[in-house]
């Protein structure tokens, strides 16, 4: 999420914060209840005190012409450049999120027998056990898993994004990452959707020199 996210958040209250990483937009905690009723994009816990909701790049008008229809102010951005801001002087931000907030996250979850199978009978194209394992130089911290989603116009391209969400999401923080492990992978119209899980640990500075 970062520090930008919680900025912005200051910045305009009442008001959906969506930060774009790679070829995706992620909303937050109360902005992807918001998104996530308004468009009934899933809403998926990836730790136990935050929530977040998801959507392709090339969905950006869709979603905004969702958020101006209901009169929900909105703000995106990546990096540090905030790329739209539509503002309505009454914004219904609070009466979406009223309702929004009745939804229960999908828990995030730990990998299991039924996330082997999944990866088994939807991974036909891409071998993410061989593409996106990462060296392993021994517990440095806790450990931690996060879902993390990509898409692109092929598989490959969906695990590139799905590999640069995850360096933008688990890495800026400090962590680093032992591990992905593919969950979905499924096509929609044009684009290949992937949704994976990391497992990352607490990055020790000592070995990043190695």
């Amino acid at each position: 999420m970062g520090n930008r996210f919680e900025e912005l958040e200051a910045k305009y209250p009442d008001t959906v914060v969506l930060q774009m990483q790679g070829t995706f937009y992620r909303a937050y905690n109360r902005s992807a209840y918001v998104i996530s009723e308004l468009t009934g994009y899933k809403l998926r816990a990836i730790k136990e005190d935050v929530c977040t909701c998801g959507f392709p790049a090339v969905c950006e008008k869709k979603v905004a012409q969702a958020c101006s229809d209901a009169a929900v102010s909105y703000v995106m951005y990546r990096g540090e450049e905030i790329s739209d801001v539509h503002s309505f002087e009454n914004s219904r931000f609070q009466e979406v999120l009223q309702k929004g907030m009745q939804k229960i996250p999908i828990p995030a979850k730990s990998k299991d027998a039924s996330s082997d199978k999944s990866a088994q009978e939807k991974n036909t194209e891409v071998d993410i056990g061989k593409t996106c394992q990462a060296p392993h130089k021994g517990a440095s911290g806790d450990q931690d898993i996060r879902i993390i989603e990509g898409c692109g116009i092929s598989q490959l391209a969906a695990l590139e994004d799905l590999k640069a969400s995850a360096a933008a999401e688990i890495l800026e923080n400090g962590m680093r990452i032992t591990a992905i492990s593919l969950l979905e992978s499924r096509r929609e119209s044009n684009l290949y959707m992937i949704r994976g899980l990391a497992i990352c640990e607490k990055r020790d500075c000592s070995l990043d020199g190695e």
